[in-house]
Order: structure tokens, then sequence, then C-alpha cells
């Protein structure tokens, strides 16, 4: 099995962590897109970006640094990720890419990539443009490939040009390392890369952050030697503790389904069924006193 079906091992850039790895695939679909309209002596002043109103605010940091439109799809009751019809609708001939998750930060839920490479593959057909799609897999990347192999949401799917994941999320790295693949060496822009001759070798580097220390790079290096690749999930939090949060909201959906607030919580790998239920139970017994809104559970 290879990771996201990378046939060949091109281009894979190590990070501080995802966001800045979100950052620099944006940057290249910025600059490829230029180069393009560039040579087709077109205006190349007014790119934007498609993607779904559940994006992580680094998206929108990306939009606003980088100066992208940013195009949200909406979200609605009861679908709470990008639609990729509506998605796609949105396009443009000023549309760098199209950007789906695997994982959306609110609910946990993977849009769905296969659908969208689809639809964007007709209507680049129909219009003649050639617009791609990167795949925020910070949160499913290391999920996806392993109990769902046979689901399309990488570089099987031939839109598909750049993914990036959060190796920290899993454990045995240091917290702050992520990573962005590229599809092939063509599409990440060469005159985006600078070439450092220190310590006396040749080091091409694509980065916002230029030194940090090496530690947590080195442990990731020796365990991925040693093939121990293990899910470890976050710190456990106390099932009281879980119990009074749920007399708050963590956080709220974006616009059109505000009104639904979500209660998020990280649990070890060896958090029980009989915990879960007492969990459950508890909440229910809240929302009993009037204490907690209806739930809605998603796994």
């Amino acid at each position: 099995m290879r990771l996201w079906e990378m046939r060949k091992l091109l281009l894979v850039w190590e990070l501080l962590d995802h966001q800045e790895a979100i950052m620099l695939a944006g940057l290249a679909f910025k600059r490829k897109w230029q180069q393009k309209r560039k040579a087709e002596g077109k205006p190349f002043d007014k790119p934007n970006i498609v993607t779904g109103a559940n994006v992580q605010v680094c998206r929108e940091k990306f939009a606003s640094y980088f100066e992208v439109e940013l195009k949200e799809v909406k979200l609605r009751e009861g679908y709470y990720v990008m639609d990729p019809e509506k998605a796609v609708e949105m396009v443009d001939e000023n549309t760098i890419c199209v950007a789906a998750i695997l994982g959306s930060t609110l609910t946990g839920e993977f849009e769905n990539v296969k659908q969208l490479n689809e639809l964007l593959t007709l209507e680049n057909k129909e219009t003649g443009w050639d617009t791609p799609i990167h795949v925020d897999a910070a949160s499913g990347g290391f999920i996806a490939p392993f109990l769902l192999p046979d689901l399309e949401c990488d570089f099987r799917l031939p839109l598909v040009k750049s993914i990036n994941v959060s190796s920290h999320k899993y454990g045995l790295v240091y917290a702050g390392v992520g990573w962005v693949v590229w599809r092939s060496k063509e599409d990440l822009p060469d005159e985006l890369i600078f070439h450092i001759n220190y310590l006396g070798s040749d080091q091409p580097a694509f980065t916002l952050n230029f030194s940090e220390g090496a530690s947590k790079y080195a442990v990731e290096l020796v365990l991925c030697l040693f093939q121990q690749l293990i899910l470890l999930p976050y710190s456990f939090i106390n099932i009281d503790i879980c119990c009074k949060i749920a007399l708050n909201k963590s956080y709220t959906m974006p616009t059109d389904v505000q009104h639904i607030a979500l209660l998020r919580v990280v649990i070890r790998e060896d958090f029980s069924r009989s915990l879960a239920e007492r969990l459950v139970s508890d909440i229910e017994r809240l929302k009993g006193n009037g204490c907690a809104p209806r739930p809605h559970y998603l796994v």
C-alpha cells in the first residue's frame, strides 16, 4: 500500500505545521495560475480559491495574506461540509484551485473528493479551464489510507495536485510537524524554491519559516525508519470535566447554520465503551435538566 497513492515520491516538504503547508500549497497554485494567465496574455490580478464555509481560519489567512479572493460554499442544515456541485458552480477562469477537506474541523466528516474531481473534470472540458484540486488532509490523511483504503480522495484522482497532512496529530512526533505533498515536480513552480549553499551542500528551501530546531524531524525520521506508525490520540479528558464542558459551547457552526453549537471531546485510544456510555448519559441528563441543547452525535 502506498500512502495517498504516490507512485513516485517526487516532492514532499516537511514544515512547521499544516497551516504553513496550506499557505505554501495555495501559493504554488496561485503562481501556477499566474504563469498560465501571463502566457495567454490574460489578466492575472484577481485570483480566487473555492472552499467550504467549514474551512479552518488558516485558509482565510492565506486569502488575506496572499491577496486571493475566498469563495466559500455555504453550509446548510444536515449538510455540514462543502457541496461539490455548488463548489463547481462557483469556479471561474480566475479560480486557482478548489480546496477539499478530508476531516472537517467542525465535525470530522470527509468531503467527497471523488465527486468533486468528476464534476470539475466535466467543467474543465466544457470551458477549457484547468482548475485543480487541493486536499486538506490534516485530520484524515493518516486515517483514510489505513481504515478506508478504497476511498478515492488522493492522487488516484487526476485533478488532485497536492495534499497536506498533519503528522503530529497521530503521536510519536512533537507537536507542530506537517507535510505537503505535490503530485509532481511540475506542480510546484521552481521559482518559489530557493537554493541555499549551507554547510557545504545545496539545500532547496520552500518555507515561510527559515530556521527552527530539528529535534522533531529527527524523531519522526527514526520512527519512520523503524516503521512504527502507531495512532496515539491526545490526552484523555476527565469524564466529569467533559460533562461540565457540555454546559458551554465549544464553538458554533458558520453562517446559515450558526444556531448549531458543537462540543468536541478528544479521547485516548483506551477510552472504553462504558466510559462512552457514561459520557452520553451525562450529556442526556444535562439536556433533560435544560442545561444543554439536544445533542447531535458525530463519531
